[in-house]
């Protein structure tokens, strides 16, 4: 066994336990090759039990978080409320969600036609994310529209959108 205790290869079996992150892994070791005149037959009987840490993981590691205000969120660690609006209204088809909302409510499916037939996946993902954020509620007959909060928001888009048309005359 001393003379294995050089440079060894060594092949490796591992069987987890019951499926869970957090289970016992056994690794059955046997030395194949030994420099140093080591031995070429397995080493019998000796198991090494390695425990592995428990990581919090996603379902869906793509999926983002709700943006909330108090919250780190994409560009800022503080969490500032702009830096949480902006990071939730510049994700993908976000905005145009809302301005399909804007006239009254609408279903997911009429809603999915309107913005030119998004992904279903994306479509719920951004109607889940801004339902989260309190800017669209489902209503019980499970049409979508926009809450106090969204209204509210369209107001405050306004001074943005006077901008931008100013903005394009000037380019």
């Amino acid at each position: 066994m001393a003379s294995a205790m050089g440079m060894l290869r060594t092949t490796t079996r591992n069987r987890a336990m019951g499926g869970t992150f957090g289970g016992i892994i056994f690794c059955s070791c046997a030395a194949t090759e030994g420099s140093y005149g080591g031995s070429r037959a397995p080493m019998r009987g000796v198991t090494i039990f390695v425990t592995m840490e428990k990581k919090p993981t996603l379902r869906n590691p793509k999926r983002q978080s709700v943006a909330r205000p108090g919250h780190p969120v994409r560009g800022s660690t503080t969490g500032r409320p702009l830096m949480a609006a902006l990071d939730l209204l510049g994700r993908r088809w976000a905005l145009r969600i809302l301005w399909e909302l804007r006239d009254g409510p609408l279903g997911a499916r009429s809603l999915r036609e309107r913005c030119d037939g998004m992904s279903p996946s994306v479509l719920y993902d951004r109607l889940g994310e801004l339902t989260g954020a309190g800017l669209v509620v489902q209503r019980d007959d499970q049409c979508y529209e926009l809450s106090e909060a969204g209204h509210s928001l369209g107001e405050a888009l306004t001074p943005l959108d006077q901008w931008a048309r100013r903005w394009a005359e000037g380019t």
